[in-house]
């Protein structure tokens, strides 16, 4: 064996790897997934254009929602639009010897009811513990255009302040109950639905933490202002439609 070359019997000569099928791809899902990227890539900016573009159509039907009559609007800082709300006012009223302050916050259709509730804490100065009382308040004549209950009297004890609100959707006055937020819930998630409108009217030096007396002569001026504005609700039903 001197010489031969060493052989090994048991090792096999490697076998070819066997090429892998390649599946073919259809052209059809692949346009079609195309499609569908552009679409949604054009959906941000065209939503935004619309809501930007509504809020700012929204913003002088927000602004002269409020009008001179028995109680006169304050010419300085007659209307203040909060930063973070662009479609919204506060307008300063002068009620006998009191000051308002009426605020007027126009939403986004699609709106959830937390943001709702949340801002009208903000606007009513309220806390997460605060404790409310409420109740609606008797409208004068020719002020319901619906029949249904509009101005909801809130009376909290800490801090203590006084305020009335009202919230409007479908160009109806209405409250944040179950049917409300199921509602809006909805909306918020396949969109949808007018323009909620939220009103709040504030004492601008509440008193009611002094005395009763400093109570009810917060609810005297508002319910002046409310009497001073005859075509109050009928604005607001437009509004919100």
């Amino acid at each position: 064996l001197l010489g031969l070359p060493f052989r090994e019997d048991s090792r096999r000569p490697a076998m070819a790897a066997m090429p892998r099928r390649i599946e073919p791809v259809h052209g059809r899902p692949v346009v079609v997934a195309g499609v569908l990227l552009i679409a949604v890539a054009a959906i941000g900016p065209v939503t935004a254009a619309v809501l930007d573009r509504s809020s700012r159509d929204g913003m002088g039907g927000v602004a002269d929602v409020v009008r001179d009559g028995a109680c006169v609007v304050l010419a300085s800082n007659a209307a203040v639009a909060p930063p973070s709300r662009p479609d919204a006012v506060t307008r300063r009223v002068r009620c006998g010897d009191q000051v308002l302050r009426v605020s007027v916050a126009r939403f986004p259709s699609g709106t959830g009811p937390a943001v709702l509730i949340a801002e009208e804490r903000r606007l009513l100065g309220y806390t997460a513990g605060s404790e409310v009382s409420r109740s609606w308040l008797p409208q004068p004549p020719g002020s319901q255009p619906s029949g249904r209950p509009i101005w909801r009297l809130n009376e909290a004890e800490e801090p203590a302040r006084t305020a009335v609100t009202s919230l409007w959707i479908d160009s109806q006055p209405t409250q944040i109950g179950l049917s409300t937020r199921a509602r809006l819930a909805w909306r918020s998630i396949v969109g949808g639905g007018s323009s909620p409108v939220m009103v709040a009217i504030t004492p601008e030096n509440d008193r009611s933490e002094q005395s009763q007396a400093g109570r009810a002569e917060a609810r005297t001026a508002i319910d002046a202002f409310l009497r001073s504005q005859p075509s109050l609700a009928a604005d607001l039903s437009k509004l919100s439609s």
